[in-house]
Formats: C-alpha cells, structure tokens, sequence
C-alpha cells in the first residue's frame, strides 16, 4: 500500500492517507448495469493536543470518509471530488518527515494531562 503524507503546522497534526481511494462499483441487480460508485478511504491523524482520558484518546486519531455517486457521474469525475473534498488542506510531506512529525506529536499528546 503506498500513502501520501500531509503535515498542518498551524493545527500541529500529522495525517497519513492512501493514494488511492477504495472504489466499489455498484450494480443494478436485475439488468446488472452500473448504478454507481461508492468510494470511502482511511485517513489516519496525530495531533499533539490530543490527551488520553480513561485510556481513550480525546479526539479521534482517524478519519473514514465515504460518499456514493450515482451512474451520472463517470468513475474519474467520482473520484476527483472525492478527492477535492477530503484531501487534507495542508503541506504534503515526504513519509521521513511524517515519521518524524508522528513520534513528536505522539509524544506530546501522551504527555498532555487528560482535560
């Protein structure tokens, strides 16, 4: 699996994608025509002012974003605004950095006292 790496200095949070998205294409049941395209992903984040509290993270370390297009729209199309829509708006970064960043911002949240 290859993953594409974003880091937003602002926020101090690091976040790990695939490069590709998972598509399922669907299908009609009785004439077996396309009917649409479901597309969903796992975006996974580190966030230095996480804190644990009772042994759970206070925020979420992953995202799972899904959405459904319908037949109208062609597989490409589908996917660029999926795309468009969930990519992190940040820098991209190479995955050394991301490493890097993670184990920092790991730490720096474990350090947090739960609030």
């Amino acid at each position: 699996m290859e993953f594409k790496y974003f880091h937003d200095t602002e926020k101090q949070t690091v976040y790990r994608m695939l490069t590709q998205a998972i598509i399922i294409e669907q299908r009609d049941t009785r004439n077996k025509k396309n009917s649409g395209w479901s597309l969903r992903m796992q975006i996974e984040l580190t966030r230095a002012d996480n804190s644990l509290v009772n042994n759970h993270w206070k925020y979420p370390c992953g995202e799972f974003p899904q959405q459904y297009f319908d037949a109208r729209y062609s597989k490409e199309s589908a996917l660029a605004y999926f795309y468009e829509r969930y990519t992190p708006r940040c820098q991209e970064i190479d995955c050394a950095t991301y490493r890097t960043l993670m184990i920092e911002y790991e730490a720096k949240a474990r350090a947090n006292i739960g609030s």
